[in-house]
């Protein structure tokens, strides 16, 4: 075992890949799977291998889909339109030939590109199955079967004497696992610890891959694929799908043909055999089978989805164990927006498959091109080395040390774990991916050092790695656990700020830098020119970054020093550019896209770092704020979202919407460059010691909120998390301002009105009760949000802090009353006619819960048939769910009395009050929208 364990170590030592390089491209049909691979192929020389199983026959070119030949562009594709009709195609055949046409076109000096839909055929060629069966040396004796079918008691006894170790960690009354222990001891002669560790060697020391692979996986937002794959439907009949249909079912008829083998398979014949067999009399039936066709391919689509969601990411995530080496990662592409293409799918490819793995490095002739026709070419040749045997002394010397390390760490655990051994640790130097879940950080972008006290986490956490897909495809994103509001802060008997200038005073005396004015200009007349790249000095330059610049086709800033420790060899830890959590390490004076110069990180949170930069690009003291997404698949995908609101937004910038400029992918992570803000508004409340606010002061920021909503509203975007987070100031350059700029920030949880993808998102306290409830919802959870918003701007305390759902439907119960019997029937029937119809459409982007799902809400739950409140149920759920005896009662609490507004005889204060009773009414028919709000009288 040590010498296996040796191996092992020795082979981390070398990070050269040793399988063959191949790419794969995977998604949903008719996301654009075969434009990408030919534009690819001409890229990096390579070669098309379908993996599509209907493809494979000849002739059915439209309704099989296949990439039309003269759109090829002379890229070879092999293992298509090569099966009679009259055969069966199965798995063993297509590995034989992919494995031979590999083969072959790395002989030739190419890359295959593996492309298609038929996922089972892409995980048979792509994975080795690493289940470990061992040998039985022996067959049971019958005092051994005896023994094993006997009294619990005395095989635990048994297993005892053979394995102490293992009848350690296991129950004494668990027949079933003590059994099997002592069956392995008895049949192999193998203790069962022994053989465990051998699994995890085997585990450690084999990667599931048969070749180094990088995967690209195209994805589209699933409402436009939807009507993208009906309109591909529609256009099939028009250029001959109709005609392939007739000729293939006059085969079918002549044959006795089986619809469920071959290529009766195919999508589009099944769904017109009723029309076919009618002798196409019947052109309403013609018409069923087109609806029927769309309907199949959606569902397709939809499973497409579920096996990268299901199987390919948990089959890669388990290649990180060996950083890589023999590829294994996945990169997303979106291609949503056809006119950016270019941009998000091609040249976003090109960045990760040049660069980010070994294979594509190592391959040479191009690199040997760019580097002979670039002058920092001399200069590189001279600051390379080779290994020497000093080199090679030192790797086996620290291979030693390793396998000392976990020799003495397996020891260790032996001693002290009652539970599964667990072969991991960062003692090795190695890179090991966590399955459980990880506890999120909160969502900030304020300068650090305003805050002292613990930061309370009201943020929806962004779900694990494996979860990412729920969010993108399914209604309910995963929790992980956390309790929002570690700290809730407590209203204060403190005067409440009343003035602006009170509080920019207070504000000053915490950090005048906060005034500072940040301008940024991005006038054409004033771009500088780029860097000379001869200029530049190479030693301030690491080795991963003179590679680098010979794609870069224009440098603004290059460092004069350079402090990191970059490892080309080592994939861990992206070269070394990221810290553990995958987050950019970020240094001040150090460059971002050979632009931006670092000058300070201004916030953290889970999705990434927020840095304050200033645009070398420009003449003018531009300073940016760039948001530095997390290097994980998971935040990837919440940043695409954002982007597409901004970009949405960008054309036509809103003075109470945070300003964008532009986005870029910078050494795998996304990069959103957007204006300097000074802090949000917790943060306000916080340094002024949760004081509140007067109603004069509340209605500055109301007004500027509102009207920001107004814009987003008016483009038909919910924004879905308001609160105080999620709402920033800009300030003046000095304390005598007598206006503030309020802007709305972060959008990645944010929809647009017509495609709500999730039914349940905002954060607890500002959750509306419809969201709760699990009902439809419109952009009145934003009035919701807002309601909770301002009343905590004037206590300084959230209004509605539950622990919990059912603590947040109590609070609203006691403070607002039941909701009307005819708004909780309405809310019900209308969730069931959006669940009918989602079933008729098949709508990919809602997957709404199907009725015993629906049955589960609250807004059933707790609620009798005719719709009237059952507290009784709500107080049992609350006792299930809270530790506190404490009941709810309807309303035993006031909204004035709650806010503190009961004696107070100010005209401003009732204002304030009346304006936020029209946000805080149950039924969303009735509840105020944006422009009522904004003519309210409190506002006037």
């Amino acid at each position: 075992m040590i010498s296996r364990l040796f191996r092992y170590l020795t082979a981390q030592m070398s990070t050269l890949p040793t399988k063959k390089p191949i790419i794969s491209i995977v998604g949903t049909t008719g996301v654009g799977k075969s434009q990408f691979s030919i534009e690819l192929a001409k890229k990096i020389n390579g070669e098309v291998i379908n993996a599509d199983s209907m493809q494979v026959y000849k002739g059915v070119d439209v309704i099989a889909n296949k990439h039309p030949m003269q759109e090829r562009d002379g890229i070879p594709h092999h293992i298509m339109d090569h099966v009679d009709w009259s055969e069966e195609y199965f798995i063993h055949r297509f590995n034989k030939e992919a494995h031979h046409a590999i083969e072959d076109i790395h002989l030739r000096g190419k890359v295959p590109i593996i492309v298609g839909g038929t996922h089972y055929y892409l995980q048979s060629l792509l994975f080795n199955n690493k289940t470990l069966e061992k040998k039985k040396e022996r067959e049971l004796t019958e005092a051994e079967l005896g023994l094993l079918d006997g009294p619990t008691d005395i095989l635990f006894q048994e297993l005892k004497r053979i394995d102490p170790l293992v009848a350690e960690k296991f129950h004494p009354q668990d027949h079933r696992k003590l059994r099997r222990a002592v069956e392995i001891w008895y049949t192999t002669g193998q203790k069962p610890s022994d053989l465990y560790i051998e699994q995890k060697l085997d585990e450690l020391e084999k990667s599931s891959l048969k070749y180094n692979t990088l995967v690209f996986w195209l994805y589209s937002e699933p409402q436009v694929l939807q009507d993208r794959l009906d309109k591909r439907v529609d256009k099939m009949m028009e250029i001959g799908a109709r005609e392939e249909i007739d000729e293939l079912y006059r085969y079918y008829a002549q044959n006795n043909g089986d619809s469920t083998s071959g290529i009766f398979q195919i999508i589009g014949f099944k769904e017109f055999l009723p029309w076919l067999e009618n002798k196409k009399q019947n052109p309403e039936a013609f018409a069923n089978g087109i609806d029927r066709m769309k309907i199949r391919t959606r569902q397709y689509a939809k499973y497409q989805v579920k096996w990268i969601q299901k199987t390919l990411q948990l089959e890669l995530k388990k290649e990180s164990k060996f950083n890589y080496v023999n590829g294994g990662r996945l990169f997303l592409l979106d291609a949503t927006d056809l006119t950016h293409w270019k941009t998000n799918v091609c040249e976003r490819a090109a960045s990760k498959k040049d660069f980010q793995f070994s294979f594509m490095r190592a391959t040479s002739s191009s690199i040997q091109k760019r580097q002979s026709s670039n002058p920092l070419n001399s200069a590189l040749s001279t600051s390379s080395s080779s290994g020497t045997a000093s080199s090679v002394k030192k790797k086996f010397e620290h291979s030693r040390q390793l396998s000392h390390s976990y020799r003495t760490r397996k020891v260790g655990s032996y001693q002290n774990t009652s539970k599964d051994t667990k072969i991991t640790s960062n003692a090795t130097g190695f890179e090991f991916l966590n399955d459980s879940p990880t506890k999120s950080k909160p969502q900030v972008i304020v300068n650090e050092k305003l805050s002292s006290s613990p930061r309370r986490h009201i943020t929806q956490p962004i779900p694990g790695s494996s979860d990412v897909f729920q969010r993108l495809y399914t209604s309910k994103p995963k929790s992980n656990g956390m309790k929002p509001h570690a700290n809730i802060p407590k209203p204060s008997n403190a005067e409440k700020v009343q003035t602006l200038a009170e509080l920019y005073s207070i504000l000053h005396r915490k950090d005048p830098m906060l005034f500072e004015n940040t301008h940024y200009e991005a006038a054409s007349d004033s771009m500088q020119t780029p860097l000379d790249v001869n200029t530049i000095a190479l030693n301030s330059l690491n080795i991963y970054e003179r590679g680098e610049i010979l794609r870069k086709e224009s440098l603004y800033y290059v460092p004069t020093t350079n402090e990191r420790n970059i490892n080309l060899k080592s994939y861990g830890n992206n070269f070394g550019f990221d810290d553990k959590e995958g987050n950019y390490i970020v240094i001040p004076n150090e460059h971002i896209n050979y632009r931006f110069q670092i000058l300070h990180s201004i916030g953290n949170g889970s999705f990434g770092n927020v840095i304050l930069a200033k645009d070398h690009k420009f003449k003018r003291n531009n300073v940016v704020a760039i948001k530095i997404i997390n290097n994980n698949f998971n935040s990837s995908i919440q940043s695409v979202n954002e982007i597409k609101m901004l970009k949405h937004m960008k054309g036509n910038q809103h003075e109470n919407v945070l300003e964008f400029y532009e986005h870029f992918n910078f050494r795998s992570h996304i990069c959103i460059v957007t204006e300097v803000l000074s802090l949000n508004l917790y943060s306000v409340l916080e340094i002024t010691q949760f004081r509140g606010f007067s109603p004069d002061l509340v209605k500055q920021f109301a007004k500027q909120i509102l009207n920001g909503l107004a814009y987003l509203h008016s483009l038909k975007i919910i924004h879905c998390d308001v609160k105080p987070e999620n709402v920033m100031i800009k300030l003046p350059p000095h304390t005598q301002g007598k206006s503030i700029v309020v802007k709305l920030i972060d959008f990645g949880s944010s929809c647009f009105d017509d495609k709500m993808s999730f039914t349940y998102i905002q954060s607890r306290y500002y959750r509306a009760p419809e969201i709760i409830l699990g009902a439809n919802y419109d952009n009145k959870i934003d009035i919701w949000s807002l309601g909770c918003l301002m009343a905590e701007l004037f206590t300084g305390s959230p209004l509605l802090a539950g622990k919990n759902e059912i603590d947040q439907i109590g609070l609203m119960l006691e403070i607002f009353g039941a909701p009307r019997s005819s708004t909780i029937l309405k809310m019900r029937a209308k969730l069931t006619r959006s669940l009918l119809q989602s079933s008729k459409d098949m709508n990919l982007s809602l997957h709404r819960p199907n009725e015993r799902q629906i049955k589960k809400t609250l807004l059933y739950k707790v609620f009798d048939l005719n719709g009237k409140i059952n507290m009784s149920i709500l107080n049992h759920y609350k006792s299930a769910t809270n530790s506190t005896k404490k009941q709810f009662k309807l309303n035993s609490k006031n909204l004035e009395v709650c806010l503190g507004t009961g004696s107070s005889g100010l005209t401003s204060s009732k204002l304030f009050l009346s304006f936020l009773r029209r946000a805080f009414i149950w039924d969303p028919n009735d509840r105020a929208s944006v422009s009522e709000l904004l003519q309210d009288e409190f506002l006037k």
